[in-house]
């Protein structure tokens, strides 16, 4: 039985990198310390995921006109062009199901 739920959207101001990017990540800043300058600007990026009529996994991004289906299955997002997208689906299948690698 598919569990219908509504839709998820969110908007986060994008952040530019000054100096010292990557700096703050493991396992650098773990060894040596890390120090980033960053700053946020008057834009933001969107995110959409809401259920599909056909049960497919749709990755879409306007800005490359581009589109993609798929199975919502973990192989089948192996082959996206789109793979931002392709994680954030494979995540999201992973933890809330419906996703199978068979």
């Amino acid at each position: 039985m598919r569990v219908r739920t509504g839709a998820v959207r969110a908007r986060v101001p994008l952040r530019l990198g000054l100096a010292g990017g990557g700096t703050d990540l493991s396992p650098y800043c773990d060894e040596r310390g890390g120090a980033v300058l960053n700053a946020t600007i008057d834009r933001h990026a969107y995110a959409f995921i809401e259920p599909s009529e056909d049960g497919l996994v749709h990755l879409v991004a306007p800005d490359l006109e581009l589109t993609e289906s798929f199975a919502p299955d973990l192989d089948a997002l192996a082959t996206a062009r789109l793979e931002l997208h392709a994680g954030v689906a494979r995540r999201m299948l992973t933890l809330f199901g419906g996703g199978s690698s068979a």
